[in-house]
């Protein structure tokens, strides 16, 4: 069997089986793709996790004809539509690679076969689930409580060097604020 960096993950959070391990890498496959690509369009169902090996994706709304970015996953990060996975309506989001990205994917249903089968690898998706959801929940508190000038802090906290390899009209609309308000943040003007 070959190691993916999922299962390692995966491992990482909960010890999974061998048995385990075969099953889930069965149903992993590997890509690489160019900058742009989309691997999720706005009103499409969403099917497919996504696990970002090397490079950088971001998921995004569109709010009357302004793209909202709400999420990055870069280098060792998760991105899918979840609320589509879930709930079988086209998505209300999209996601799209923002540089030539290295790509293990896997369905959902396919995914949820596996963790019918092996409890240990159910356990280890039930943990990185509330792990991703307290992330989330940071998100969310940080764009209530914290300053522009803090959310760009931890922006470059959470993501090292995303300043480097993103558009800076994404981040801005990440943390809340417009892209000449993150200029003067980043030049050090308040």
């Amino acid at each position: 069997m070959n190691n993916h960096p999922i299962i390692d993950v995966f491992s990482m959070i909960h010890p999974l089986s061998a048995e385990s391990k075969e099953d889930f890498a069965s149903i992993i496959h590997f890509h690489s793709s160019p900058k742009n690509t989309m691997l999720l369009d706005f009103g499409k169902r969403a099917t497919t996790f996504f696990y970002i090996k090397k490079g950088l994706a971001r998921a995004f709304y569109n709010r009357d004809g302004v793209e909202v970015t709400f999420y990055f996953a870069i280098d060792g990060h998760f991105i899918g539509g979840v609320p589509s996975m879930f709930n079988g309506k086209p998505s209300q989001i999209a996601i799209q690679l923002i540089e030539q990205s290295e790509i293990y994917a896997f369905s959902y249903e396919d995914f949820d076969a596996c963790c019918l089968r092996h409890h240990d690898l159910e356990r280890a998706a039930r943990k990185l689930s509330t792990m991703i959801i307290l992330s989330v929940q940071e998100d969310l508190e940080s764009l209530r409580f914290y300053s522009a000038h803090e959310r760009y802090l931890m922006v470059e906290k959470r993501h090292p060097g995303i300043f480097n390899r993103c558009p800076l009209k994404y981040i801005a609309s990440y943390i809340g604020t417009s892209q000449v308000s993150l200029s003067r943040i980043r030049a050090g003007v308040q």
